[in-house]
């Protein structure tokens, strides 16, 4: 992108860039115009000539700068490292450059190389032959004429050859980010270990959560004892119910399950003498509905009330009423 900037620069702005280098050139040769020429003289024209040419090449080079520049962004973004500036002596390490000389990326790399020589010299020889019957006759063509062709034909030489390995390096470019891409990919193997690393190993992870769920298990089994009644399915589902009037606006779920953790409940409720109401879809509703150490929702009061106050008939005592 840079070369190919350049050049339609110069193609823009040639002939005064050729005008500017003639004035230059006779402003360096008139100061050398004296009888006498001495040292300051000669150091006065060449430092003017040099001003000179930086001024006329100056636009030129900021051109091409600032495209490089702007075409490195666009392909990478803004990034600043001192890692290329570190020493690594694995650059001099003769084995490890026979290596890299004699690697598949260095013959991909090489390929590449013939393939845009052949293409670009497929077109110059185009142009030439396009432009053969000027360059036959530039010699016959007065100097200023035969100047002003020569130019055009290296013109259009450099922007068909610019514009050619632009196209090139686009194809290129993708090339690279698709490998590139391909190689940073991770096999099935390394996502495992970085799982195992990040989140540890998936067969401990396994079991630690397998301890979680008996711990909380076993602690909901040691709160069955104090329930004030296990409202069952009657077989699959069990939910004990806690109620303390003094503490509690209405009864909490201690303990729930379904197949053998409700046959547990239901165990531990019988040892305990904790009371057994059967009702199927109060069961069902609760199991859904709360979970270990929620309240019951208010819809429910009345019915859990009703079954509160049977139990609390039963052992003699009073029951204060449900979410009051």
């Amino acid at each position: 992108m840079a070369l190919l900037a350049g050049v339609l620069f110069l193609r823009w702005s040639g002939a005064g860039i050729v005008t500017w280098s003639i004035d230059l050139l006779r402003e360096s040769l008139t100061r050398l115009d004296q009888p006498d020429i001495t040292i300051e003289v000669a150091v006065s024209a060449g430092a003017a000539l040099a001003i000179g040419t930086l001024t006329v090449l100056a636009p030129i080079f900021a051109v091409m700068i600032i495209t490089g520049v702007v075409a490195n962004l666009a392909q990478v973004g803004f990034l600043f490292t001192m890692q290329p500036l570190q020493p690594d002596f694995s650059r001099i390490n003769p084995f490890q450059g026979f290596q890299r000389l004699f690697s598949k990326r260095s013959l991909v790399e090489l390929a590449k190389s013939i393939a845009k020589l052949l293409v670009v010299g497929f077109v110059v020889w185009r142009v030439l032959e396009s432009r053969v019957v000027e360059i036959v006759t530039l010699p016959l063509l007065p100097w200023q004429v035969g100047i002003g062709a020569a130019t055009s034909i290296v013109l259009d030489l450099a922007t068909w050859a610019s514009a050619v390995l632009f196209v090139l390096a686009a194809a290129d470019y993708a090339y690279q980010r698709v490998a590139f891409e391909q190689q940073i990919r991770m096999s099935r193997d390394e996502v495992r270990q970085e799982m195992k690393q990040t989140e540890g190993n998936p067969i401990i992870r396994q079991r630690v959560r397998q301890l979680q769920r008996a711990v909380a298990q076993r602690r909901m089994m040691q709160a069955v004892p104090r329930a004030d009644v296990v409202i069952t399915n009657p077989t699959h589902v069990a939910v004990a119910l806690e109620y303390r009037s003094n503490t509690m606006k209405a009864p909490r779920v201690v303990a729930k399950g379904e197949g053998l953790i409700a046959e547990r409940i239901k165990q531990i409720a019988l040892e305990h003498g904790v009371p057994m109401m059967e009702n199927r879809p109060l069961a069902r509703a609760l199991l859904k509905a709360c979970d270990i150490g929620d309240e019951i929702p208010a819809a429910m009061y009345a019915v859990v009330a009703e079954l509160l106050a049977f139990v609390y008939r039963a052992k003699g005592g009073a029951l204060r009423p449900v979410g009051a």
